[in-house]
């Protein structure tokens, strides 16, 4: 049966520090980015001191921005430094453009993905394009909420009915 990252993670966590890195090693590259998103910062910080810094960017390539900045926020300069020196030139400049918002605003908060939705569509053509795409992204559609005529809120759950993001849409209707 397959396990979910956030199972995996767990079960990592608590194999013990000798195996655990060994172990993350034979995980596919992108499972591998997926499990390490879920890791808390000191699983995160082994895993970086017991991989190659091919390996590194290779994990650093497939995480969301967010995660990888999330990651930053928490792991000691030492290890901040060596990521960063691994990042391609696009992913730095990224991670370093989300850790100048200040801590709790907006900007901080936010994803590098995005979904774009065309002035000419409906709302529920807005809606079936974000259900489509945050499915193809691995996540899932869960809830709808109608706050008010003008504006909309989608939740979405990983495949582990954990929640993963809400949207906030607002609709013009001129």
């Amino acid at each position: 049966e397959d396990m979910q990252e956030f199972d995996v993670a767990e079960f990592l966590s608590e194999i013990g520090d000798n195996r655990m890195p060994m172990v993350f090693r034979l995980l596919s590259k992108e499972t591998a980015a997926e499990v390490f998103a879920n890791f808390d910062a000191p699983e995160q910080e082994q895993v970086i001191n017991s991989i190659t810094d091919s390996e590194l960017s290779g994990i650093l390539e497939e995480l969301y921005v967010d995660d990888a900045v999330d990651m930053m926020e928490e792991l000691p300069a030492n290890v901040v430094k060596r990521v960063m020196r691994t990042a391609t030139p696009e992913t730095r400049k990224l991670i370093n453009q989300y850790l100048h918002y200040p801590e709790n605003s907006a900007g901080s908060i936010m994803t590098a993905e995005f979904i774009d939705l065309k002035k000419y569509m409906s709302v529920r053509e807005s809606i079936a394009r974000i259900r489509r795409i945050g499915f193809l992204r691995g996540f899932f559609y869960q809830r709808e909420y109608t706050l008010r005529a003008h504006q909309c809120v989608l939740e979405f759950r990983n495949n582990a009915g954990y929640f993963v993001k809400r949207l906030r849409i607002l609709v013009s209707v001129a």
